[in-house]
């Protein structure tokens, strides 16, 4: 758990560790889907690239970096 002022940020194996996938599984997943909640550099970098999010979304606690999208 991650706090900062009054926000906090709950990262559970159950939501962000379900299974490990490749590059090119999580590509496909981040174009389907319409709420991304991502933790870490690596996703976060990969999901840029992509044209999904921008490092300008991207928010920090305690050296975390993290970013939510929702497609409309």
């Amino acid at each position: 758990t991650l706090k900062r002022d009054n926000f906090t940020l709950k990262i559970s194996e159950k939501c962000y560790a379900e299974k490990v996938v490749d590059k090119e599984e999580a590509k496909d997943l981040l174009r389907r889907s319409n709420n991304i909640n991502m933790v870490g550099k690596e996703i976060i970098s990969l999901s840029t690239n992509i044209g999904i999010g921008s490092q300008e979304g991207v928010k920090e606690i305690d050296g975390v970096p993290f970013l939510l999208v929702f497609k409309m």
